[in-house]
């Protein structure tokens, strides 16, 4: 088991989110109109030569953060694969939906780009916000399979098939290791609209589960008791993990973006 600071390599992870996030607005920019235009778009990412120093998007290279490349030096990802495309449907309804995967043992960080807006102005800056919160929330994963956290197994409740049970749903949402993954998460959200954690949590709530129990045909009041469970967890997890800062605080902007 590796020891660590938190709190150091929280701003570390925060920088290491950034620069991802940076190559993929990037690559992502420059194929937009083939993506908007009804195309789907896989940007292959390759070991850029050194897996220690750097690592790709669509051949744009990454230069890990020195305090990053320090914690994972043993396990550090090699491969960031994204996935592009257009999309239509209520969990679209902002022009974009982002979603993620750490794969275990493979070095392997995936990101699910659908776009359902094909007006980039109108859409990059939600993009951004939740391309990090999603970077950030599978850059946990990695610390915790690092730090090993001995947390059980859930793999098979993040499938697909499993959101269209409400239970086996919640179950995923309140595993511990996706608590703590999607608290690391909504921090960064919360950081870069300069708000309260409590107010990014219940809108990270709102687009990510009630949107999506909705579209998935799920009763308003499933959906609704889902959010007020998972909801309390969270609130208690970020009291702990971050007890220098009131859910209801809003954070600040630093010397500098992260």
């Amino acid at each position: 088991m590796v020891t660590f600071n938190y709190w150091l390599l929280n701003e570390a992870f925060d920088r290491e989110t950034t620069q991802i996030s940076r190559a993929i607005v990037q690559a992502l920019t420059n194929n937009w109109n083939y993506v908007t235009q009804g195309h789907p778009l896989n940007m292959g990412a390759g070991d850029a030569g050194n897996a220690y120093i750097n690592y790709e998007v669509d051949g744009i290279p990454i230069s890990m953060d020195a305090e990053f490349s320090k914690f994972a030096k043993d396990n550090p990802i090699k491969n960031v694969f994204v996935t592009v495309r257009p999309h239509k449907g209520s969990i679209t309804q902002k022009g974009v939906h982002v979603a993620g995967s750490y794969r275990h043992g493979s070095n392997l960080l995936g990101v699910n780009i659908k776009i359902g807006n094909p007006d980039r102005n109108a859409v990059m800056n939600e993009l951004i916000v939740n391309l990090k919160n999603t970077i950030r929330h599978e850059l946990e994963h990695l610390r915790q399979e690092i730090s090993g956290n001995e947390y059980p197994p859930h793999v098979n409740l993040g499938q697909n098939q499993n959101y269209k049970d409400v239970q086996k749903y919640l179950q995923y949402l309140t595993h511990p290791a996706e608590i703590d993954a999607n608290v690391a998460g909504i921090v960064k959200r919360a950081k870069m609209r300069q708000v309260p954690f409590m107010q990014a949590l219940d809108q990270w709530l709102h687009d990510r589960v009630r949107l999506r129990m909705t579209e998935l045909g799920h009763t308003p009041e499933n959906a609704e008791s889902v959010i007020r469970q998972t909801r309390q967890l969270y609130l208690n997890r970020f009291g702990q993990r971050y007890g220098g800062q009131q859910a209801g605080q809003r954070f600040v902007a630093t010397h500098k973006k992260v």
